[in-house]
């Protein structure tokens, strides 16, 4: 799996039209049910946080502003979107 082996903390999902559709943490992938199996059966979707609500910033926003939305929320990663996508 890519994502553990490039010691990836994140994966930025987009949906058939490229559309940003959620993100996938490694702290996503700790709700996986650790019963034998369970990770064949579970889907991004299942574990992903969707779009509608991830906290995400615009290109145009400040840095300071990016690190406060992070702080405040305690995220380790922050979407920046351009135009929603």
């Amino acid at each position: 799996m890519e994502f553990i082996k490039g010691r990836h903390d994140h994966m930025i999902v987009t949906d058939s039209s490229n559309q940003f559709a959620g993100i996938l943490t490694e702290r996503d992938l700790l709700k996986i049910p650790m019963d034998q199996g369970a990770a064949n059966n579970t889907t991004v979707a299942d574990l992903m946080t969707p779009a509608a609500v991830v906290e995400s910033a615009g290109a145009s926003d400040s840095m300071w502003e990016c690190i406060a939305t992070m702080k405040r929320g305690d995220y380790h990663t922050l979407p920046i979107l351009e135009e929603g996508e």
